[in-house]
């Protein structure tokens, strides 16, 4: 993924970057639910597909290291957004 100042988010060097866990509050009390649901899960199979389950309400944001834009993916929305301080 690139930043519009040209950086490239590396999957393999989270510490370059600050990212957050993005849950819309209208679905934060579904999201907890399916997040207790993984817990209860007996074996791997169905911990998988409840971990699945429970990611589609999961977004994120993350801060460019190089121009502290700030890159915005609302669970299953595209595109991506981006948002620049002002100066």
């Amino acid at each position: 993924m690139r930043c519009r100042c040209g950086h490239t988010f590396s999957h393999g060097n989270q510490d370059e970057h600050e990212s957050y866990a993005l849950v819309n509050d209208k679905v934060y009390p579904v999201f907890i639910a399916s997040e207790i649901a993984v817990q209860h899960c007996q074996d791997d199979e169905s911990r998988a597909a409840a971990i699945a389950r429970s990611s589609q309400f999961v977004g994120f944001v993350l801060e460019c290291p190089q121009c502290s834009r700030l890159v915005v993916h609302k669970a299953g929305v595209e595109p991506l957004e981006f948002y620049k301080r002002d100066e």
